[in-house]
C-alpha cells in the first residue's frame, strides 16, 4: 500500500518501472578534483540544482539516464551526487515506496558493473519503509563493481541521523533517524567516510571511528553551510551540494599560537618572582629593570624611551 501523505506539497506514489530513454545531453556542474591531498584518490562531484531537474514526481527513470550520462562524462576514482537527487522537484520532496527503492538501487548496482572500480555514490535516495510503518529515511547506498558495499562495521545501507531540517521544513513526512552519523568504507587502502549534510557536524562519538583516521570526508549535501573537515590533518573534504556546487577543502595543521611575551619576559625576572602576582605597573618597572634591551625592543618597544636626539610630533 504507498505512503498517503496528506499535506499539499506531497504526493502519495505508486511504484514506477524503468522506462528505456535514448536520449543525451551535456551534462553540466561536474567538478573532478584529481590526486586529493590525504589519499591520490581522484573524486567527481556531480552537483546539478536538484529542485530544478525537469521528470515526472514518483519515477526515477529520467534521473537515472542522468547520472549514467554523467557517469560516462567524467572519471576519476570515485564519484557523488547529492542530497535529496532522487526525489526533489522545486520545493517539494516524493519518497519512494520501498518497492521502488528496492528496484532503484538494483538498477544503480546494475550501472555500477560498468564503471570498474570505481566508487559510485549516486545521492540520496528519500523512501518509505513499508516495514517500519511508512517511516520515511534519507539513506545512502554505495556501490562498486555491480556490488552494494557495507560500511566498516557491517550496515548495507547509511540512514541520516541528524533529521531536524528534514522535520521543520517537510513536516508531513514521519522521519525516522539512522543509527549513526556516517558511513565508513577503505577503499583502495584509503579510509572513506560519507556523510549526508548536517550528519558532518555530528560528534565522532555517534560514528563508527574517530575523524582522525579518515582519509577523506564525502559529503552529500543541500544547503549546507561551511562544512566540518572529519579527516586527519592533512585529509580531504569534498562537498556535493544540490544547489549546484561543490568543493574540496584540505584540512591543514592548525596554526601555532604565538607565544605570551610576557610569560618569555618574567623569565629574566629572579626565580621567586615569576610566577608571584604583582599590579601592572611594578610588574613593568621590574622587567625593565631585569629584561635586556635588545629583547624588550624585541617584544615591548613601546616601553623604551626614544633614541637620543629623536623629535616628537
Amino acid at each position: 500500500m504507498p505512503n498517503t501523505i496528506s499535506h499539499p506539497s506531497f504526493k502519495s506514489i505508486e511504484q514506477a518501472p524503468l522506462v528505456e530513454t535514448s536520449f543525451s545531453t551535456t551534462i553540466n556542474n561536474i567538478s573532478q578534483f584529481d590526486s586529493l591531498a590525504g589519499s591520490h584518490l581522484g573524486v567527481t562531484a556531480w552537483s546539478p540544482s536538484v529542485a530544478n531537474l525537469d521528470d515526472t514526481k514518483g519515477t526515477f527513470d529520467v534521473r537515472l539516464s542522468l547520472i549514467a550520462q554523467a557517469l560516462e562524462q567524467s572519471k576519476n576514482d570515485v564519484f557523488i551526487a547529492p542530497e535529496y537527487y532522487w526525489n526533489q522537484h522545486g520545493d517539494e520532496l516524493t519518497p519512494f515506496s520501498t518497492e521502488q527503492k528496492d528496484e532503484l538501487v538494483e538498477q544503480l548496482r546494475i550501472l555500477s558493473e560498468g564503471q570498474q572500480d570505481r566508487l559510485v555514490i549516486p545521492g540520496t535516495i528519500v523512501w518509505s519503509d513499508n516495514d517500519n510503518k511508512g517511516v520515511v529515511h534519507n539513506s545512502v547506498f554505495v556501490f562498486l563493481n555491480g556490488e552494494q558495499l557495507q560500511s566498516s562495521n557491517g550496515l548495507d545501507r547509511y540512514d541520516k541521523l541528524d533529521l531536524d531540517y528534514e522535520s521543520k521544513t517537510f513536516p508531513a513526512l514521519k522521519w525516522g533517524e539512522g543509527v549513526q552519523a556516517g558511513f565508513d568504507i577503505n577503499f583502495k587502502d584509503t579510509n572513506v567516510r560519507i556523510e549526508i549534510c548536517s550528519d558532518n557536524g555530528i560528534d565522532d562519538k555517534y560514528k563508527s571511528s574517530p575523524a582522525s583516521e579518515i582519509d577523506l570526508n564525502l559529503v552529500l549535501s543541500s544547503k549546507i553551510g561551511d562544512p566540518f573537515k572529519n579527516t586527519k590533518i592533512g585529509g580531504s573534504t569534498v562537498v556535493c551540494d544540490g544547489e549546484g556546487w561543490s568543493r574540496h577543502i584540505e584540512k591543514l595543521p592548525p596554526e601555532p599560537k604565538p607565544e605570551d611575551p610576557m610569560k618569555l619576559l618574567r623569565e629574566y625576572l629572579p626565580e621567586e618572582l615569576r610566577n608571584k602576582f604583582m599590579p601592572k605597573q611594578r610588574l613593568k618597572e621590574l622587567l625593565l629593570a631585569h629584561v635586556p634591551r635588545e629583547i624588550l625592543q624585541q617584544h615591548k618597544p613601546e616601553w623604551l624611551p626614544p633614541p637620543t636626539g629623536a623629535q616628537g610630533v
